[in-house]
């Protein structure tokens, strides 16, 4: 495994592959990952902020002012 830099900024990965390895099925792989680190970072973040607190009632009111108040803002 290898990585490319532009600048000293990593940029890209070079992943091997095992004999007979399928590289679309290692890409999904790395795509699956990505979603759960994503998803992780999503739980982490609302914990910080308060939000994984919250009721379904009070996340339903969150999103229907959101909902009214872009309607307010379109021409």
């Amino acid at each position: 495994m290898g990585v490319l830099t532009i600048n000293g900024q990593p940029m890209a990965l070079l992943v091997d592959l095992a004999k007979g390895e399928s590289p679309e099925r290692l890409v999904e792989a790395i795509r699956m990952a990505r979603a759960r680190l994503a998803l992780a970072d999503l739980r982490l973040a609302s914990r910080r902020n308060g939000v994984a607190a919250m009721t379904p009632d009070e996340i339903e009111g969150e999103i229907l002012a959101a909902r009214a108040a872009r309607r307010q803002d379109q021409p």
